[in-house]
């Protein structure tokens, strides 16, 4: 018997996915801000980690988290903690170590001193064969994101993937992702910028009154924030 197969769409608020590129001077970094570092092959060597140090208006280390399957290669994210800060380092640091500091053997390179964005750019490529203190470049990345959930081996809802945050084939492609021929079932998701660093729940304006309503579909806000579907029929549903 041929079942019945329903499309559901589930929205984010648009404005979510407007976030791109760091607009203020370098005088502002405001907290909540994304900067975006490209190392080049020397500073990826050994292993190496990475790490923000944000300064001017108090001072403050931020581990960085690399950005799978982004279009720029390999890339790393931190975020301005909980003010403005006037200049931010980018700072190479030994893999062995957890935690960040000027000591030696922590800190292994340094972009220059007193770098900073300027305005409209928020990714830092480090120029090829730059070491301590090299030559590199602002551009301005535009943030791409992707669906994280509770996928299952042979159920095509997150193509398989159980909350991984940056798998290529979740991309979301012009804002959204579609799973098609899904049973009937809990669909759990949230979106991420690659990283965990960077993920939006059902907090973030998820907005059910414009989703698809059904007696066949149900919407909740899970005690992890994620957003849950509910289907007790067969669905294809995008997000």
């Amino acid at each position: 018997m041929k079942r019945n197969l329903h499309k559901i769409v589930a929205f984010l608020v648009v404005s979510l996915f407007g976030l791109s590129a760091f607009t203020a001077s370098a005088a502002n970094i405001t907290a909540g801000t994304k900067l975006y570092l490209k190392p080049n092959a020397n500073w990826k060597s050994d292993g190496a980690r990475f790490a923000a140090y944000f300064f001017g208006n108090g001072e403050a280390w931020v581990s960085m988290e690399k950005i799978e399957c982004s279009s720029e290669g390999e890339i790393y994210v931190a975020t301005s903690p909980n003010k403005t800060y006037t200049k931010v380092i980018f700072c190479r640091m030994n893999p062995s170590t957890a935690d960040n500091n000027w000591d030696d053997g922590v800190k292994w390179n340094q972009t220059s001193d007193f770098l900073g964005p300027s305005s409209g750019n928020n990714l830092y490529t480090i120029a090829e064969g730059a070491w301590n203190k090299g030559s590199g470049s602002w551009s301005s990345y535009t943030v791409e994101y992707f669906i994280t959930g509770n996928g299952a081996s042979g159920n095509a809802w997150c193509n398989g993937n159980s909350w991984q945050p940056g798998i290529c084939n979740n991309k979301l492609v012009n804002n959204q992702i579609t799973f098609n021929n899904l049973p009937a079932g809990d669909y759990e998701f949230k979106i991420t910028n690659g990283s965990w660093g960077v993920s939006y729940g059902h907090s973030s304006n998820f907005d059910e009154a414009n989703s698809t309503e059904s007696d066949y579909i149900s919407y909740i806000n899970t005690s992890d924030d994620n957003i849950k579907i509910t289907t007790t029929e067969c669905a294809d549903i995008t997000v």
